[in-house]
């Protein structure tokens, strides 16, 4: 996937492998498109991939997600397009994947950077949850809810696509927004006649409006 070496990228597998290579060596495109939460997944299946293990139908799409992610960073004219775009619309691979659980681990973006997951009992996925995303369950629902923010939108993230969740686009562009968030600087405005700090930034700026100068955070 790099100028100076065209590859035949037939595969899901092989676009994983080869997407999970460039990343090692930072290349930029890669760390452009597939950093974050993306790179984590990408590269525990490109390990799975080397040990002649089959993906699962989620993994698969999940996988197709990322390489879509990167043929958009991909400058046109650039040697890997016409192989990715024909993956992305028949998405090949080498063995075939097998049926994700009949009971599926879902989320879904509730709003106010709030997402309820549901998911059969499992012991590590429920201390990640709990211990790690800080979630809380709710009873009338039946359901996880987390509060995604700076501080765990890569736990999050990494979280929906190693315990193979199906999630939805809005989901995406939350953590995306996050993401975009998190490469901004810090920045306040402070407006004297209404008492408040307009486009607080950052972590820091927001508890220092809250707990030094006594506002609320919203």
């Amino acid at each position: 996937m790099t100028d100076h070496q065209n590859m035949s990228i037939r595969t899901v597998e092989a676009a994983a492998i080869q997407m999970s290579n460039l990343l090692v060596v930072g290349d930029p495109i890669a760390r452009t498109a597939l950093g974050g939460w993306f790179t984590s997944f990408i590269q525990s299946v490109a390990e799975r991939v080397a040990f002649a293990k089959p993906l699962s139908t989620k993994q698969r799409d999940h996988i197709v997600r990322a390489i879509k992610a990167y043929y958009d960073a991909l400058p046109p004219g650039h040697t890997d397009r016409p192989d990715l775009d024909a993956l992305i619309r028949n998405p090949v691979c080498a063995q075939e994947p097998y049926s994700s659980q009949s009971y599926p681990r879902e989320a879904r973006y509730l709003g106010v950077n709030k997402v309820a997951m549901r998911f059969k009992p499992d012991p590590t996925l429920l201390s990640t949850i709990k211990m790690v995303l800080k979630g809380r369950f709710d009873v009338d629902h039946r359901v996880w809810v987390v509060t995604i923010s700076e501080q765990n939108m890569e736990e999050f993230g990494n979280a929906l696509l190693n315990f193979d969740f199906h999630f939805d686009d809005a989901v995406v562009s939350l953590l995306a927004e996050f993401e975009a968030l998190r490469k901004q600087p810090a920045g306040f405005i402070v407006d004297d006649e209404n008492d408040v700090i307009l486009g607080v930034c950052g972590t820091f700026l927001a508890e220092w409006a809250e707990y030094v100068a006594g506002g609320d955070t919203l």
